[in-house]
């Protein structure tokens, strides 16, 4: 048998040419048929119900001459906008085989998740 090839390896990651390890489990690569990343985007609920409140507080408070209330929506409506903007996408591995599809690992770091894709791709074709 000869000796296996690495395509990919990290602390939670690791492509050769009979295996793929990814967190933690263990797939055959002969029965991996395909290999595709997910983009995730996350939840924005949050943020918009957090600015919808700031606004409506906003509105208020400068109609009515309130304009503590209206600094307190102000200041909501930064905090909608900051939490939007450190939200970040998942990244997600997916592995097909025969009859359904495997979310393997997810990361928010996409570049991480390009690369496992990539040793993954590379290990199927060299397969045959």
């Amino acid at each position: 048998m000869p000796p296996e090839t690495k395509y990919f390896r990290n602390d939670r990651c690791l492509v050769t040419n009979a295996r793929a390890v990814l967190d933690g489990v263990t797939y055959a690569m002969a029965n991996i048929t395909s290999v595709r990343l997910v983009e995730v985007e996350p939840n924005r609920v949050g943020p918009v119900l957090l600015g919808g409140l700031g606004i409506a507080m906003v509105c208020g408070g400068t109609a009515n001459g309130k304009w503590g209330m209206a600094l307190l929506g102000a200041s909501l409506i930064a905090g909608a906008v900051f939490v939007w903007c450190v939200q970040k996408p998942t990244y997600v591995v997916v592995l097909g085989t025969a009859g359904h599809e495997t979310h393997a690992q997810s990361s928010r770091d996409g570049d991480e998740i390009k690369a496992i894709v990539r040793a993954i791709s590379k290990a199927i074709i060299e397969r045959g």
